[in-house]
């Protein structure tokens, strides 16, 4: 009776299942495998541990997107079935249950250990992605330059290219300058930003632009300021040594402030070396040659803290205006100073070297010259001995090159002595003062020459700076 109502109840859906669980239910209590308790504790464990990796998975998944969906599908398959733990296997076997207990511990095993995994490759994630912004943040810029932090096993690398300042630290890191990162694009260019003074006719442009070797700076009387065509020493300045050059020479002009006008700064009006080079250092309103149209837009578009040669010829007409040629007494009180000749070639060279330290000064002696009487153009004499009744012209050059010579990054050329004399007058003089167009060119390429040389290039004497490549020739 009790077999056939069992295979009743095995017959009935759902009946094997049921028939199972009891018969596992009854031997796990007569082997006292596990009691309640401990399946509930067992239980508790495994939901735990299924809900542990499902919640890793998902949030690899977060991080991750769709780069492995594969990762997801693993987690499903690591997390244990709740109803199939409960559910015995057929038979009652003690080998089976002692089978089915280990597949349940290494899946629990199994369930740790990808726990474990997926918790340390999230916190390695976090600590990379935290070791690139301390990084990103140890990045250092010094003005266009980026610094940054390179390990010894780069090293080798980083010395492949061309990078200088490497400073060895402490921590066995190696410092190394690379190039900048900023788009040059975006970066300001003052060369190529150059403002070109507004051209009157017959003036060329004396700007070579941002391929400039340098820029260079001329003050000076009629023999600069009243030449500026293809054949005037602006020009061919700008051509024999690749500059950008600013012509603030304006004909009239001396190298001292005429004994008429005033010396206060408040009050300046004087175009001469003084009234230029004040005007130049900020000191004084540049509206005393605001009528000299072309020079003044000349004087505004130059960024003078950008000069490497500033170019200072006078002379002449310091010998017509009969300027004294040095204070007996050597008065240093600028009042003073600016009136002698030699005084105010002290006072602007002194503002020179404070305002612009770096730049190099070139004084170029008047040039040799013969005299003629105004109303027969008879010939008088030339400048060796023809007196103001203060001095010969040559005197004045010699005066130039003994204040000269007392300055570091100051020189002079001679142009007096070495330029034009009796013989050649004819072949470099327009009106036996100014020079004409072979005159300019012998002079303007003795001066280039030397500016050449100074900015460290080399050139040999008598070269015709615009036949050779002296470019080349600097040293590194």
């Amino acid at each position: 009776m009790e077999n056939d109502q069992r295979k009743n109840d095995l017959n009935r859906p759902g009946g094997r299942d049921n028939f199972k669980k009891e018969i596992l239910k009854r031997e796990l209590s007569k082997k006292n495998l596990l009691n309640k308790d401990q399946q509930k504790i067992l239980m508790g464990v495994l939901m735990t541990v299924a809900v542990a990796v499902v919640g890793v998975a998902g949030y690899m998944v977060g991080r991750m997107g769709n780069e492995n969906n594969s990762k997801v599908a693993a987690a499903e398959v690591v997390a244990p079935d709740e109803e199939k733990i409960a559910v015995a296997v057929d038979g009652t076997d003690e080998d089976e249950e002692a089978k089915e207990a280990a597949r349940k511990s290494a899946a629990v095993e199994k369930a740790l250990a990808a726990k474990k995994a997926a918790e340390e490759k999230a916190a390695a994630e976090v600590e990379a992605e935290k070791k690139a912004e301390e990084e990103a943040e140890e990045e250092e810029y010094v003005g266009n330059t980026k610094f940054i932090e390179v390990s010894e096993e780069d090293e080798e690398k980083y010395k492949s290219q061309t990078t200088t300042n490497i400073v060895h630290e402490d921590s066995g890191s190696a410092q190394y300058e690379t190039e900048t990162a900023v788009d040059p694009s975006q970066m300001e260019n003052p060369i190529e930003e150059l403002v070109e003074a507004e051209l009157p006719e017959g003036v060329v442009s004396t700007l070579t632009g941002k391929d400039a070797k340098m820029q260079i700076v001329l003050l000076g009387d009629s023999q600069i300021g009243n030449f500026k065509g293809t054949d005037g020493i602006a020009y061919l300045l700008k051509k024999y040594c690749q500059a950008n050059v600013y012509n603030l020479a304006m004909g009239g002009t001396s190298g001292t402030v005429p004994p008429d006008e005033p010396t206060e700064l408040d009050k300046w009006e004087s175009r001469s070396l003084p009234g230029m080079v004040n005007a130049i250092c900020g000191r004084v309103d540049p509206h005393f040659f605001e009528e000299y149209e072309y020079t003044y837009d000349v004087f505004k578009s130059c960024d003078f803290s950008k000069t490497d040669i500033f170019v200072i010829e006078y002379g002449v007409n310091d010998f017509f205006q009969k300027s004294t040629l040095r204070d007996a007494d050597m008065n240093e009180d600028p009042a003073v100073m600016v009136k002698n000749f030699g005084g105010a070639m002290e006072y602007s060279i002194r503002l020179i070297r404070e305002y612009f330290p770096k730049a190099q000064i070139i004084f170029c002696c008047p040039t040799y010259a013969q005299f003629f009487d105004g109303a027969t153009h008879a010939y008088l004499g030339d400048g060796n001995i023809m007196s103001n009744g203060i001095g010969t012209l040559e005197n004045y050059s010699e005066i130039v090159q003994n204040i000269v010579g007392e300055h570091s990054n100051t020189q002079t050329i001679d142009f007096y002595h070495n330029l034009i004399n009796g013989y050649s007058a004819k072949e470099c003089l327009l009106d036996g003062v100014h020079m004409n167009e072979e005159g300019r060119r012998r002079y303007t390429q003795l001066l280039a020459r030397y500016i050449i040389r100074d900015m460290g290039y080399q050139i040999e004497p008598d070269t015709d700076p615009s036949t050779v490549d002296w470019v080349s020739t600097k040293k590194k």
